[in-house]
């Protein structure tokens, strides 16, 4: 059993030993072109994630910041990461911004959930989407 910390704070202070990890979008990411939308500050998307995983009881342990959502989410290097860290240490879930700001079709969000449920892990949204 490894004795994680949360990279957060706030973070949930009760006894537990459910952690997750963050799947964030740069904010310098130009989504405006396909999506028109505006990604949320890497604070903003931060202080979500906290809020998500405190009312889950869990602690984030580390968060995986994507700079680039065009093509293929196996083409994007912030999931490849998060991926090895899914597979090394199968955290009880992965919380992202949101799936409008991952930019993924629908077989791209099948592959993140099953990725992740193959090891254990629950897919949240921290903005609702």
């Amino acid at each position: 059993m490894h004795d994680y910390e949360s990279i957060y704070q706030p973070h949930y202070e009760g006894e537990t030993y459910r952690f997750g990890v963050a799947y964030l979008i740069d904010p310098m990411t130009d989504l405006t072109v396909t999506h028109r939308l505006s990604i949320p500050s890497l604070e903003e998307q931060r202080r979500r994630v906290a809020a998500l995983a405190i009312e889950h009881r869990c602690i984030v342990v580390a968060e995986f910041v994507e700079s680039d959502v065009v093509g293929t989410i196996r083409d994007r290097d912030g999931f490849w990461e998060l991926t090895e860290m899914i597979r090394a240490t199968h955290p009880a879930v992965l919380i992202h911004p949101g799936e409008d700001y991952l930019n993924l079709d629908s077989g791209q969000r099948e592959h993140l959930i099953r990725e992740a449920a193959r090891h254990g892990a629950g897919v949240m949204s921290a903005f609702g989407s």
